[in-house]
C-alpha cells in the first residue's frame, strides 16, 4: 500500500509495513518513510516561507529563505525593486510542488508550478481636445488622468534546489531546469 503526496513522491502508507520474502517486517520501511515525511514536512515549511516573504514583499524574510540572493546583486536588486513598486497591490505567490529528486550533492531539486495574482494600477493620460462653442473658444479642461486596477494572474514552472539543514533554506531559483 503506497500513499502519494501532492508532489509526486510514493511513500509507504502510515501503518503499513513491507514484506520480506520470509514475510517479517522489514525495519529499513518505517526508518525510509520517517525520513521521506520529514523530508516533505521540511520542503513544504521553506517552501511556505518563500511564500509568506513574497506576499509581505519583505526582502529580509526573502534573504533568510534564501540566504544566496544577498550575493546575487542583479536578482537582489530585482527583487527590492519589485517589491518596491507603487502599481503593484494585492500580491499573492503560491507554489505547488510537483516533482522532488534528491541530488548527488544532499540538496533537493523541487519542480513547482508558481502562480502569482496581484493587482495592477494602469494610468491611461488622455485630452478632450478643444472645446469650441460657436466661434468662442470655452476653457479647456487640460489632459485628464484615468487609473484602472487590472487583475494579473501568471503562471510559470520553475526549480528550486533546497538545502536541507537544521532549517532548510533555497540555494537557487530558476525558470529552467538546472543542468
Amino acid at each position: 500500500m503506497t500513499l502519494s503526496l501532492s508532489f509526486g513522491l510514493l511513500l509507504p502508507a502510515a501503518g503499513s509495513a513491507q514484506q520480506t520474502g520470509d514475510s517479517q517486517p522489514s525495519s529499513a520501511a518505517p526508518a525510509a518513510a520517517n525520513a521521506n515525511t520529514l523530508d516533505r514536512i521540511s520542503i513544504e515549511g521553506v517552501l511556505r516561507r518563500y511564500e509568506t516573504a513574497y506576499n509581505h514583499q519583505n526582502i529580509d524574510e526573502l534573504v533568510a529563505v534564501w540566504p544566496g540572493l544577498q550575493n546575487d546583486k542583479k536578482s537582489f536588486n530585482k527583487m527590492k525593486d519589485e517589491f518596491g513598486r507603487a502599481d503593484i497591490s494585492e500580491r499573492k505567490v503560491s507554489m505547488d510542488v510537483k516533482d522532488v529528486q534528491p541530488a548527488a550533492d544532499g540538496n533537493f531539486l523541487v519542480r513547482c508550478t508558481r502562480s502569482e495574482q496581484y493587482t495592477k494600477l494602469q494610468t491611461t493620460n488622455y485630452s478632450s481636445g478643444d472645446l469650441q462653442m460657436g466661434s468662442t473658444p470655452a476653457q479647456n479642461p487640460g489632459p485628464k488622468n484615468l487609473t484602472d486596477k487590472k487583475p494579473v494572474h501568471k503562471t510559470s514552472d520553475v526549480w528550486l534546489t533546497l538545502h536541507p539543514g537544521t532549517t532548510w533554506t533555497i540555494a537557487t531559483v530558476n525558470d529552467k531546469k538546472p543542468r
